[in-house]
């Protein structure tokens, strides 16, 4: 539990997990926060590089923010200034992909005084943080449903950028709003297409038709509509390493997304920040290999299998059918959002306006666990949580797994920086 002080509003925790979440949330509220204790253990203390690089971030997206770090880097003081936006230019830590930083500007670019242009550079596509195929395929339609940006909210993939050297750069679009709008979500569905894509990078481009012809074969024979493109870049577009990836999305009849992606590793060595099945973060990412168990990642909060592909000498087949096999899983999970953008839902719900917003989930991962703490800290939200038993459904619309109801009202969040046209 967080300690606060009355008179300043200051909000002092210890550790340093959830490092983004307690920035965002800091930003959005206009709450300084103080984090103390911050990595001072171990061979390797205080700020690390992609987190100096986050708050580098934050500070170019705002004006008159305030941050402090002592000389050590275990201990910071964050105080908010005024979201401002416009054009931003952003060159990401390699050891953590661009969706480490592009997560956040989704969270805050809607709230900034005039529409964002941020150009990042770095890591496309790897499997700590979310592809930046991933969150154009399922986050962005997600805003949507909060009344976000129906136009001018896009992403475009300038160059592909694999572990560890990176080199790919995107650009992320997205217009202001001033309120955000109450949302129902409680219709899953059921599946009728799987779209996806797979890219290679300075890799042979059978590489991509491999990945693409292993993930067919077990997608096939659940649903008939599977169309996964192809994306060979070549020359400067494809980054500094070599690499491949397949994201694969699935669509029900209700409009729900939900997404997966695997890519191909490297070993960064040991000791090194971002190592390979090492604690980057926050927490372990380990897996039981042989039974395909489920890996929560601490910092992210994504849930997925792990059927032993993570080495650097998997095979494209190998790649293509584990990525198919993920969906599956995410697709029993269910809900009305997948589990990589639970947090980025439960944010947006409570920023409504004061009226109740539902939405049906699947499991929750730790980190949306948290995330909802940290929303009580922050904003002073409570959610109602509901349990949806599969077979208690005479229906027939709950399918798979047990799904989770969540349900808040809103605070009435109004983004007053917002340049009246």
């Amino acid at each position: 539990m967080p300690s606060s002080s009355s008179s300043s509003n200051l909000l002092v925790y210890d550790g340093s997990d959830s490092f983004r979440m307690r920035l965002i949330m800091s930003t959005l509220s206009g709450r300084p926060v103080k984090l103390k204790h911050f990595r001072d253990k171990g061979n390797e203390v205080g700020v690390r590089g992609y987190e100096a690089g986050f708050i580098r971030l934050l500070d170019k997206l705002s004006n008159g923010t305030t941050i402090e770090v002592n000389e050590t880097g275990t201990t910071i003081y964050y105080a908010p200034g005024l979201l401002i936006g416009g054009a931003i230019d952003h060159d990401c830590d390699p050891a953590r992909g661009i969706g480490y930083s592009l997560e956040a500007l989704v969270c805050l670019a809607p709230f900034c005084k005039r529409p964002v242009t941020a150009t990042l550079r770095g890591v496309t596509n790897e499997n700590l943080d979310p592809t930046v195929d991933g969150v154009r395929a399922t986050t962005l339609p997600l805003l949507k449903h909060f009344g976000f940006g129906y136009e001018g909210l896009e992403i475009k993939i300038i160059k592909r950028g694999a572990p560890p050297s990176g080199g790919g750069e995107i650009r992320f679009s997205c217009p202001t709003t001033r309120i955000v709008r109450p949302v129902r979500l409680t219709g899953q569905g059921r599946v009728k297409r799987v779209r996806g894509v797979a890219y290679t990078t300075r890799v042979s481009p059978t590489v991509g038709n491999r990945m693409v012809d292993a993930a067919k074969a077990v997608l096939s024979r659940f649903v008939r509509d599977v169309f996964v493109t192809t994306d060979h870049a070549k020359g400067v577009q494809s980054g500094l390493s070599s690499g491949f990836g397949l994201t694969l999305v699935a669509e029900t009849t209700t409009g729900v997304l939900y997404s997966v992606a695997v890519c191909s590793e490297v070993w960064r060595g040991v000791g090194k920040t971002g190592s390979s099945g090492a604690d980057r973060e926050t927490g372990s990412r380990g897996a039981d290999k042989e039974t395909g168990s489920l890996v929560t990642d601490a910092e992210t909060g994504s849930l997925r299998t792990h059927h032993g592909v993570s080495a650097p000498d998997c095979t494209p087949d190998d790649l293509g059918s584990d990525c198919a096999y993920q969906l599956i899983d995410e697709i029993y999970r269910g809900g009305c959002v997948d589990a990589r953008n639970q947090s980025t839902a439960l944010l947006f719900m409570s920023l409504t306006q004061q009226n109740v917003s539902t939405v049906v989930t699947g499991q929750l991962s730790p980190y949306t666990m948290r995330f909802m703490r940290h929303l009580k800290d922050f904003f002073g939200v409570k959610f109602k949580i509901d349990i949806i038993r599969a077979n208690d459904d005479d229906g027939g619309s709950v399918t798979g797994d047990d799904k989770v109801q969540l349900s808040c009202m809103g605070i009435g969040f109004s983004n007053l920086s917002k340049t009246v046209s």
